[in-house]
């Protein structure tokens, strides 16, 4: 297999294999929200962003092909700050509901807000109201305030389960999740959407405000 330098270890990969890809294969997690390796690529979150020798721009590491002589760093000075910007900006009109999220224990936000966020905000304007306890199905609520617009639902919904009932709406700091014109959130696989959620924007009617995640056990399952 050839070789690419990653934080300094060479590092084999596979052709066409990103750089998340081939930095998770060695043990490596790059920091993303809206990279799945089963969806499609969105590359919209900007987490994953590392910086690669020679280059004059960070990149993506979800949508970055990997080739040889390559030399990326992960954790250089560039890229911590960039990381350290992105969640800033993700974290301006967050909700601080974390003590009654159900996503609490168990959320990317919360882990990247202490691994990668500045400790203070700067933000002092009115955070932006967006639509709360909204049903998506019988089964799933979807918290607008709380979502990333990660669209990793959206891209499940039709990349998995072949079906186009997700959608995004408005523009801007408006955008937010809902269901396409005349649909419900209804198909066989519906419940994944949210395991899929990265933060706490799509939870279970039936579970929301019953437990918490370490209150819980876990078993490996097909």
């Amino acid at each position: 297999m050839p070789n690419f330098t990653l934080d300094g270890r060479e590092t084999p990969f596979e052709p066409g294999e990103t750089i998340i890809e081939a930095a998770l294969r060695a043990g490596v997690e790059i920091p993303h929200f809206c990279w799945h390796p089963d969806l499609e690529i969105a590359g919209n979150c900007r987490m994953c962003l590392v910086e690669v020798e020679g280059w004059p721009k960070l990149q993506i590491a979800c949508n970055t092909r990997v080739n040889e002589d390559m030399v990326v760093k992960v954790d250089s000075e560039w890229a911590l700050g960039a990381r350290e910007a992105v969640m800033e900006f993700l974290l301006i009109n967050h909700p601080l509901d974390c003590p009654i999220c159900d996503q609490a224990g168990e959320c990317k936000l919360q882990d990247y807000a202490v691994s990668h966020g500045r400790q203070e905000t700067r933000f002092t304007e009115d955070k932006v109201e967006k639509r709360k306890r909204v049903p998506f199905s019988d089964k799933v609520m979807y918290d607008g305030e709380r979502c990333i617009l990660c669209t990793r639902c959206v891209r499940f919904c039709s990349d998995i389960a072949g079906v186009n009932e997700l959608d995004i709406a408005n523009r801007g700091v408006e955008n937010e999740i809902v269901l396409a014109e005349g649909h419900e959130l209804k198909n066989p696989y519906s419940m994944n959407v949210i395991d899929i959620c990265p933060v706490g924007a799509l939870t279970s009617r039936d579970f929301r405000f019953k437990s918490r995640v370490w209150f819980m056990d876990f078993t490996r399952t097909v």
